[in-house]
């Protein structure tokens, strides 16, 4: 809890702070595991009250939530496929949070989000929206799932959005804005800087990226004028491959940059 209180009030009470849960497998390994001990921990067995997982999540979520009376705080969850595992996620949530507050300790604001990298969750985005206050698109595992290739494969391709992971972007946006819940997107898509107009027209306003990348990413934000694309939809759904969205991302920058 106490790395937790530092990184909450390091920040003024203002800026919400971000927690991503655990989510360790073979191929996203901690620093202090090896590949030969690693147990996998993600959101889906850590329902199972008998997993190493759940007895993860359960320390981790009481470590947060008693660290969340120091600013706002928002917990993510990754890897979600299914809504039946955001549905225990949140009652697992509540339930540790009513434990807290009948020991007597003095609970903050905390939302609750997930993150959208799959394409089941891309899918059941508009059921999932209903749970939560907020989705986060992770653009490098969406990828790597919806092109069915390895990560090792899928590093490449990250930089370059395909047709199939447009139109999963664009779906999950759309249900989120229905639902009047903010969108986040990450990934190495968010860092090829000329998509930035795109994802704008796709009415995404937050951005995570890497901090060395952060001035560039300010300065494309303060260099366009940005309006909405009436026939963006109609446009997404005939993008057939790489170049039909470049063409796209092109006529949308000439828009977006006239004064």
């Amino acid at each position: 809890m106490k790395s937790i209180k530092k990184i909450m009030t390091s920040l003024p009470n203002k800026y919400p702070v971000t927690f991503r849960t655990f989510d360790f497998s073979a191929d996203k390994l901690p620093l202090y595991m090896s590949v030969n001990t690693i147990i996998n921990v993600n959101c889906a067995d850590s329902t199972n009250e008998n997993s190493h997982s759940h007895q993860m999540m359960l320390t981790q979520l009481r470590a947060l939530i008693r660290a969340s009376v120091f600013g706002t705080m928002r917990i993510m969850f990754p890897m979600i496929a299914e809504y039946e595992t955001v549905c225990n996620l949140v009652k697992m949530f509540k339930d540790t949070k009513q434990e807290l507050i009948n020991e007597g300790l003095t609970i903050g604001n905390i939302e609750l989000g997930i993150m959208i990298e799959t394409p089941a969750g891309a899918i059941m985005s508009n059921e999932l929206a209903e749970l939560v206050d907020f989705f986060s698109i992770g653009t490098n595992d969406l990828t790597q799932y919806t092109e069915a290739c390895s990560r090792e494969a899928a590093t490449h391709r990250n930089d370059e959005l395909t047709p199939a992971v447009l139109r999963l972007i664009n779906f999950t946006v759309k249900n989120a804005v229905k639902k009047n819940i903010p969108v986040c997107i990450c990934g190495e898509l968010v860092h090829n800087l000329d998509y930035f107009n795109l994802f704008v027209a796709l009415h995404i306003h937050d951005f995570s990226v890497a901090p060395f990348y952060l001035h560039k990413l300010l300065d494309v934000m303060h260099s366009n004028n940005f309006k909405d694309i009436l026939d963006l939809d109609e446009r997404i759904n005939k993008v057939k491959n790489l170049e039909d969205i470049r063409q796209l991302n092109r006529d949308i920058k000439q828009i977006m940059q006239r004064r």
